[in-house]
């Protein structure tokens, strides 16, 4: 079962002065479903949670992002 994740509301998240385009570039996405993911409009991967985390150095997944539910 894959893990869906939506990024929290509560939390700031940054890019590292990186723009939009380099990370979607970077993570094999388009920058347009990375802008929907940042902004909540849309859910995620585990994986691609991870990366975004990363990003910003901290890699925790769980303080940027909330599982929302499970795929079968």
């Amino acid at each position: 079962m894959a893990k869906v994740y939506k990024i929290r509301r509560d939390i700031e998240l940054t890019l590292n002065d990186q723009t939009q385009r380099v990370v979607a570039e970077v993570l094999g996405i388009s920058e347009k479903h990375l802008s929907q993911v940042l902004t909540g409009k849309v859910n995620c991967s585990k994986m691609l949670a991870m990366h975004i985390s990363a990003i910003n150095r901290k890699g925790n997944v769980d303080y940027f992002f909330e599982e929302v539910k499970s795929l079968e």
